[in-house]
């Protein structure tokens, strides 16, 4: 039994697909009469892509370059914090120092007022200490360079002095002497006597005595152990004031200044002491080694 079957419809597609004649109806107007082209396919190596290689290389050091200087603008912006923390700690400690030193100043200001006062005030004893030695030395003569003996007692030394006061042509006895002693010093050495008299007329009549009596002798024939028996070598005896202890020591830098600056005359009298260069210049009183350093000039 013969069946029969309709004719297969073959699909549009394949159809077309296996044509060779380009469907007409289906292309563009506008694009009918342009060529197509396809586009060329650039090896690694083209210009092209050099470009794009060498702009992303630019592009990534750029990156990286910014990238360091917001490190180091970070970085520099916390040191600078830091060095103003820094500054601002110095300065507070520079107050605080400052602070300090005017607190300290016035307090070395005070002190120093302070001393100014008891500075003047120490010279002002030792004013009155001066005046009061004088006045109780005021009477009294210091007679040097006489021999120390060993046993010699106060009755001694009133016989040495009465025997200086002879030989100097102004006798005196023992009632014109409150008392008679060495200075203290040196064991065995030549210590001073002093020698207080009754008076003060006394003591300058005694001292006028003993400088008249070696004005216009030889430095051989001057007062001497000589002159009051002692044996032994002729040593020179010398008759002063008694001065007090600073004026003393004075008094032996002053002579020591006058020896060693030829001036000729050294010499002490009612408590003072005075130089003179020669017979024509006028006698310079010498109240310090101030005096001494200033005529040193």
């Amino acid at each position: 039994m013969l069946v029969g079957h309709s004719p297969t419809s073959t699909p549009v597609r394949d159809m077309q697909r296996g044509s060779s004649t380009p469907e007409m109806s289906t292309i563009n107007p506008d694009q009918a009469n342009i060529t197509s082209r396809n586009k060329r396919f650039r090896p690694e190596f083209s210009p092209e892509k050099e470009g794009l290689s060498f702009e992303t290389r630019i592009l990534s050091l750029l990156t990286d370059w910014k990238r360091d200087q917001d490190f180091v603008l970070s970085k520099l912006s916390s040191d600078f914090a830091e060095v103003k923390s820094q500054n601002t700690k110095i300065e507070k400690s520079i107050e605080s120092i400052n602070a300090r030193y005017e607190c300290m100043k016035q307090t070395v200001d005070k002190l120093q007022e302070e001393r100014s006062d008891y500075r003047t005030f120490t010279i002002q004893l030792e004013k009155r200490v001066d005046d009061l030695q004088r006045s109780s030395r005021s009477s009294g003569i210091e007679i040097r360079n006489v021999p120390f003996n060993v046993n010699e007692t106060a009755d001694d030394l009133s016989v040495i002095v009465l025997k200086i006061c002879n030989a100097i042509q102004s006798p005196m006895v023992k009632l014109d002497l409150r008392d008679v002693y060495r200075l203290l010093g040196k064991k065995g050495s030549s210590r001073p006597i002093v020698a207080e008299l009754q008076t003060v007329q006394q003591r300058i009549k005694v001292l006028d005595a003993a400088r008249i009596f070696n004005k216009d002798r030889p430095v051989t024939d001057k007062l001497n152990t000589g002159h009051i028996a002692i044996d032994g070598p002729l040593m020179p005896i010398y008759v002063s004031e008694s001065l007090p202890g600073y004026l003393k020591q004075l008094f032996y830098e002053a002579r020591a200044f006058a020896k060693s600056n030829n001036y000729k005359y050294c010499w002490s009298r009612y408590g003072k002491l005075f130089l003179r260069e020669n017979d024509e210049s006028n006698p310079i009183t010498i109240t310090s080694l101030a005096c001494l350093k200033q005529l040193a000039k």
